[in-house]
């Protein structure tokens, strides 16, 4: 599951308009689901791995809601989950 929605992030940046932060929403895709595989809290596996700020905040939920890494993580989600309502509203520019 983690590496689909690190390659949906990654190519909904790109189709988005948001190139250079491609590498970044396919790392927070991937590492999505690093708390439930180690049994750890989230926060502190990404203290290790020096994740970048930016990713770090928006999967700990600590961005602004309007933050476009965020939503689009957001977006992400809800796709995931068939929440096309949700979806529509979690666009990163929209």
């Amino acid at each position: 599951m983690a590496l689909a929605r690190a390659r949906m992030a990654e190519k909904l940046a790109f189709a988005l308009g948001m190139p250079d932060r491609s590498a970044s929403m396919f790392r927070i895709g991937l590492f999505s689901s690093l708390d439930v595989i180690l049994r750890r809290p989230l926060e502190g596996v990404l203290k290790e791995l020096s994740l970048e700020e930016d990713p770090a905040n928006a999967l700990l939920g600590r961005c602004a809601r309007q933050d476009p890494v965020l939503r689009l993580y957001q977006l992400v989600l809800a796709h995931e989950r068939g929440d096309w309502r949700a979806s529509l509203g979690a666009q990163p520019n929209g």
